[in-house]
């Protein structure tokens, strides 16, 4: 069995934490699975500190995307090997999910596609302005067949206060 799971969800949605369980299920299941899980945050830690900055972003996401490319050449190339592909990543870029969907429906690969929706303390200290925009950029980008994880951690009022800032100086922008 081939599958891709794409997990969005903004920092401190619990990406990893479901990505992992995910993981756990598809090994469980295929003992002998080969496993990638692409996710950005790990190609910004250097020297084991973790470092948020835009251009640091901008080179993980190449990064990410060199290895997703990888991961699907290896599913074609051994169809009927049991590998696991799980992209966890904000997943606001609705392109870039087209783009694997598209090489999942070629390859007849499975897809599960989930959307997180915590609110946890983000554990590299992305800004909450970051934070919400991330989570605005998602809820705009609704994707067909996406499962919505029940939320463990809801938004806090602050948060929600926040959330409602932005979006009325975005639609002000917007209007412009």
């Amino acid at each position: 069995m081939q599958k891709l799971i794409i997990i969005r969800g903004h920092s401190g949605s619990g990406k990893s934490t479901f990505a992992h369980q995910k993981i756990i299920e598809f090994k469980n299941t295929f003992s002998n699975a080969i496993i990638y899980h692409i996710e950005n945050d790990k190609y910004m830690i250097k020297d084991g500190v973790y470092s948020w900055t835009k251009n640091a972003h901008l080179q993980a996401k190449q990064f990410a995307k060199k290895d997703i490319q990888q991961a699907f050449q290896q599913m074609r190339l051994n169809p009927i090997a049991n590998i696991l592909l799980v992209i966890s990543n904000v997943g606001a870029n609705r392109r870039e999910i087209d783009e694997y969907l598209s090489l999942a429906e070629t390859y007849k690969i499975d897809v599960e596609i989930y959307r997180m929706q915590n609110f946890f303390r983000n554990q590299h200290n992305v800004s909450l302005s970051i934070v919400c925009n991330m989570y605005l950029d998602i809820l705009a980008t609704p994707l067909p067949d996406e499962t919505l994880v029940p939320v463990v951690k809801p938004m806090s009022p602050y948060i929600k206060q926040k959330l409602q800032r932005i979006s009325y100086f975005r639609n002000i922008k917007e209007s412009k």
